[in-house]
């Protein structure tokens, strides 16, 4: 994927420190555009995926090799031993401002060596109807039909 992202944060919307949950301090926002994505082939045997498990704590990690911890805002805490968002291009120190999509960011940015690439919370991940976390194998399937994977539509009360 080629992106273009403004970088220079004097250019950038900025934000109140009570609207970025963070105390004395100023948000920065982050623009970014698409000029083209590039979409795997389908129907390949050797397609790959990787779900970057999106943590800021230790946590129990699933057995399967697809789930890969990221630390993220691990320029800001203590190491707790999983690859970290604070490496290659990095926006790392801003995690006070963008919580998990520092990660996201740089995922984006340094990940080049899986076909299908996602994210998860350390808590939350795709399962089956049965409860079981999903596996590469159920994720090449409905990657076969689908370019997309997203959770259900909930309907809140509140």
């Amino acid at each position: 994927m080629r992106r273009k992202v403004e970088k220079n944060p004097d250019s950038l919307p900025k934000a109140n420190s009570e609207q970025a949950g963070c105390r004395n301090q100023e948000a920065v926002g982050l623009i970014v555009t698409t000029d083209e994505i590039i979409i795997p082939e389908k129907g390949r045997s050797d397609m790959t995926v990787t779900i970057f498990t999106m943590t800021h704590k230790k946590f129990r990690e699933p057995e399967d090799a697809i789930y890969v911890p990221l630390h993220v805002g691990r320029a800001c805490s203590g190491d707790y031993g999983y690859a970290g968002d604070d490496t290659g291009d990095n926006i790392s120190a801003k995690n006070c401002y963008y919580g998990e999509l520092t990660g996201v960011y740089w995922v984006w940015k340094n990940v080049r060596t899986t076909d299908y690439v996602g994210i998860c919370h350390y808590r939350r991940y795709f399962c089956t109807e049965e409860g079981r976390i999903l596996n590469e194998k159920d994720y090449l399937s409905i990657l076969q039909d689908d370019d997309i994977i997203t959770s259900k539509r909930l309907n809140l009360n509140y």
